[in-house]
């Protein structure tokens, strides 16, 4: 293990997952919060559909897969506004024609081939350094948006009708954080797969909301958790020679498991006193 992580390409796969991590699991805080959360998997299968569409012409996938995935994010917020329907209902309809499509697609080549595999379940192993430079120019305009409009997002996500009252742009605000999730969706499906991209939106979060109180320190060890579930998920799929992308997702439900136990604990001691 410790000769494997002298590797430059074992380096560089955890320090690209942990700052893609960072994104993904600081947007799944304010998802879970918004009763959004399965917006990520929605887009993940949309995604799916550009993918498959760039494989089929010869060209990079992602270049396809973001303008797809942006739109599809956008899509998703007037097909609620306008139609008048729940949120996973706009999600199921977007990734339901998203995943349809990519199927299609794929199967006019002649079916899955290997880098369709590996968009599916994920190759962080593979990252290269322009991936690299593009997850940290990403996770630090991120972390510039969440700084510069903090207060703003906090007060959507809670209450976006007060905050339209208070004279905040509720609509570009979840325009923005749409995008965001779109443009972190598309970074990550090539670490952890379009079929678990998910997880690292969802599981951080809920583990931080077991164990933190206030939302700044949720959102912090929000990403924290996200980012350790990508370091130790990397060394066990070393260890064990699982997949990457599975290894870090087992990791971070282990992670939330252990969450649950002490959080149990803590309602219990309380209740006892």
């Amino acid at each position: 293990m410790i000769e494997l992580l002298k590797e430059p390409f074992v380096l560089k796969a955890i320090l690209c997952g942990v700052l893609i991590s960072i994104p993904l699991s600081g947007l799944g805080l304010f998802l879970v919060l918004r009763r959004l959360s399965l917006i990520g998997d929605g887009l993940a299968h949309v995604s799916f559909g550009g993918v498959s569409l760039g494989i089929l012409l010869g060209k990079s996938p992602l270049y396809f897969a973001i303008p797809v995935c942006v739109l599809a994010s956008i899509g998703i917020l007037k097909v609620k506004k306008v139609a008048k329907i729940s949120p996973d209902a706009a999600i199921g309809i977007i990734s339901s024609f998203g995943i349809a499509s990519g199927i299609a697609i794929s199967a006019s080549k002649g079916g899955f081939n290997l880098e369709i595999l590996n968009y599916l379940f994920g190759s962080i192993l593979s990252i290269n350094d322009r991936d690299l430079l593009v997850s940290l120019i990403f996770s630090s305009f991120f972390l510039s948006y969440v700084v510069l409009f903090y207060n703003d997002l906090v007060s959507t996500t809670f209450d976006d009708e007060l905050a339209y009252a208070e004279g905040i742009n509720v609509e570009r605000i979840n325009t923005i954080l749409s995008i965001f999730t779109a443009l972190t969706v598309v970074q990550a499906i090539k670490m952890i797969g379009i079929l678990l991209v998910t997880s690292l939106l969802i599981m951080p979060p809920v583990t931080a909301l077991q164990l933190s109180r206030g939302f700044k320190s949720t959102l912090l060890f929000s990403m924290i958790f996200g980012a350790s579930s990508v370091v130790l998920g990397v060394g066990l799929s070393l260890i064990v020679d699982l997949p990457s992308g599975s290894s870090i997702v087992l990791v971070s439900f282990a992670i939330l498991l252990v969450s649950l136990g002490v959080a149990r604990k803590k309602l219990l001691t309380s209740g006892k006193n």
